[in-house]
């Protein structure tokens, strides 16, 4: 007999529910506790392998003493990141600027030596960010001091390129061995330790070859380098045929196919180097954000006289009026117009300090003036000369500070505070701003020069100009950038002029 009642149905069906969702919840419920699978590799992001890797170049590029990339490295992470990382038409393109900026900006702020110590943390074997990129380069052991071999390093290679440009002369045998033995390091190896020492003596004889006739270049090379010569003795062997005893100065020689001389028939690649042991404003003659020969002239009679003024003064008030004025006028000669070096009025400086007389009122009311003079040079962009009064200013403000009375203390010492905060900050602006003005307006010359189809004329500009002041920008502005798109525009209007060239022959 079959009980059957609405209670035991209810039962059966929620039974045959729970049976026949079973194994659908069941297989559920492992998908969603099962461990999940390995993660697949994160996709390789184009933009950080460029930033890391235009980081890493531009430590190369300024640090060739302390690292180097290994071959092979651009190659791999462009395959890595499937696009060229570096380039016009690279996708990439920004982002590898901001890697060069990135490096650009801890020289900056931490100085080269510590930056360049600080990349291979980054991208050395063990790397943080991205390993493998740079590689630590050990320094050989010298025998010599290294700034010396680095002037036989270019000495070498300038040789090496006479010997290659003059028939019958050649490099003295076994000399690379032997100055090896001599230095404690191959001079002239592709990578080296001494590499770009020896590409700017290969540049600079380029350069030299194309400025003058062959056989003078021969003739000066021999007389540099020859058995007898003046900067190394022994470096070449021979006699070229037909080459004079003694340099030969001669201008620049027109080629014999074109008519043109043969500077402007030289293809860079690279800005020419300074001289050796020459600056920027040495090879120009003058210091940019100066002032004009004129108007240093005037400022160097005043310094005699305002010097012999002072020798004769009586008087505290007069002594100090004149050592004021004498230490402006030093600090301008000595920094813009090649004035020879002169003390400092020290001395005078330091006998109104100790006399117990109240001075200060009289060292504000000329440092008051020397402001007026700091506003006119800025204003004139003669920024050379601004600092230069910035300096007499703070020098004067401190040197008679023990004159001060309770009085005028207070103002002293806020005045004090003032000038050496402008200083230390325009120190750090206006000279990099001073070189970027010049560049400016020697660009707008060469383009002029150019639109009037002086070619020649914008060559020489170019070369004897812009070039050195590109290398003065480079010493005195920590923004890389600057340098880079400077060199860059110089090497695209020399190719550019040398194009037209060719078109209207």
């Amino acid at each position: 007999m079959t009980l059957w009642s609405p209670a035991v149905t209810r039962l059966s069906i929620a039974l045959a529910l729970v049976v026949a969702l079973g194994a659908p919840l069941d297989a559920a419920a492992q998908q969603e506790t099962a461990p999940a699978d390995p993660a697949a590799p994160e996709a390789p992001d184009p933009g950080g392998i460029a930033r890391d890797f235009c980081h890493a170049v531009a430590a190369a590029s300024r640090c060739r003493k302390a690292v180097t990339m290994p071959d092979g490295t651009e190659a791999r992470l462009a395959e890595e990141a499937g696009a060229r990382l570096r380039g016009d038409d690279s996708p990439t393109r920004a982002a590898c600027s901001a890697g060069y900026a990135e490096f650009y900006a801890s020289q900056g702020r931490l100085g080269r030596d510590e930056a360049c110590s600080g990349v291979l943390a980054l991208f050395g074997p063990a790397g943080s960010r991205r390993a493998g990129l740079l590689a630590p380069r050990g320094k050989p052991k010298l025998m010599l001091p290294e700034d010396e071999v680095a002037a036989i390093a270019s000495d070498l290679c300038y040789a090496d390129q006479v010997a290659k440009s003059c028939s019958g002369l050649a490099l003295s045998d076994g000399l690379g061995a032997r100055l090896a033995g001599q230095t404690g390091a191959d001079l002239r190896a592709e990578g080296g330790y001494f590499a770009a020492e020896c590409g700017n003596g290969s540049f600079a004889a380029s350069m030299a070859r194309g400025r003058t006739s062959m056989e003078a270049f021969c003739a000066d090379g021999l007389a540099r380098f020859g058995l007898a010569g003046t900067d190394r003795a022994g470096f070449l062997t021979g006699n070229a045929p037909g080459v004079p005893a003694t340099p030969v100065a001669t201008s620049p020689a027109a080629d014999p196919t074109t008519g043109l001389p043969r500077q402007a028939l030289v293809v860079l690649t690279a800005l020419p180097p300074l001289p050796i042991g020459k600056t920027a404003e040495e090879v120009l003659g003058f210091v940019p954000g100066g002032l004009p020969a004129e108007t240093c002239a005037e400022r160097l009679a005043v310094r005699t006289r305002n010097a012999a003024a002072l020798a004769e003064a009586r008087t505290l008030g007069e002594t100090t009026r004149l050592a004021v004025r004498l230490a402006a006028d030093i600090k301008l000669t000595e920094a813009v117009c090649g004035g020879e070096a002169a003390e400092m009025p020290d001395a005078e400086a330091a006998a109104v300090a100790t006399s117990g007389l109240e001075a200060c009122h009289i060292v504000l009311e000329e440092t008051d003036a020397l402001g007026d003079a700091i506003t006119g040079y800025l204003s004139d962009k003669h920024y050379r000369a601004m600092l230069a009064m910035e300096e007499a200013r703070s020098w004067a403000l401190e040197a008679f500070a023990p004159a001060c009375s309770s009085l005028t203390e207070r103002r002293m010492t806020s005045a004090l505070r003032f000038a050496r905060t402008r200083l230390a900050r325009d120190r750090k602006t206006y000279p990099c701003l001073a070189w970027q003005n010049f560049i400016r307006d020697e660009q707008d010359a060469v383009r002029a020069l150019k639109e009037d189809g002086a070619w020649m004329a914008a060559i020489e500009r170019l070369d004897n100009r812009l070039a050195p002041a590109i290398h003065g920008l480079d010493a005195a502005c920590d923004k890389q950038n600057y340098v880079e798109s400077n060199t860059k525009y110089w090497l695209f209007q020399r190719r550019q002029i040398q194009a037209d060239m060719a078109e209207a022959e």
